[in-house]
């Protein structure tokens, strides 16, 4: 297929289809069309969320990546430190937090050895 409709609800049916057949590398290609047109948040969460099923968890984390380039917010910033934070990756937070400590001063991070204060 050449041309896919811009309609987020086809992408959604597409790559479910796709993960139900199990055809879990045919569901990454269809995620990577789609990311290409960079759409909404919502649809880089299920593509993050895919991977986490599957426990491709760098994958996972350079998506995190690519949606602060494609959307640089604050709170895809914050979502992947926590997310890192989750996983016990103490280089990825270290580095996160260090370059945007304004942005995760308020964000409820739990875990001593992530503290800010280090």
């Amino acid at each position: 297929m050449t041309l896919l409709p811009r309609i987020d609800q086809v992408w959604y049916k597409y790559v479910f289809l796709e993960e139900l057949l199990g055809n879990v590398a045919g569901a990454r290609q269809v995620f990577e069309r789609w990311m290409a047109w960079e759409p909404n948040d919502k649809a880089w969460s299920a593509y993050i969320k895919l991977e986490v099923r599957y426990q491709e968890l760098d994958r996972a984390s350079k998506l995190y990546e690519r949606l602060i380039n494609c959307h640089p917010e604050p709170k895809h910033f914050v979502k992947w430190a926590k997310f890192e934070e989750e996983r016990g990756n103490v280089g990825v937070f270290s580095q996160l937090t260090s370059t945007f400590p304004v942005l995760v001063a308020g964000a409820g991070f739990t875990s001593p050895e992530f503290s800010l204060g280090s």
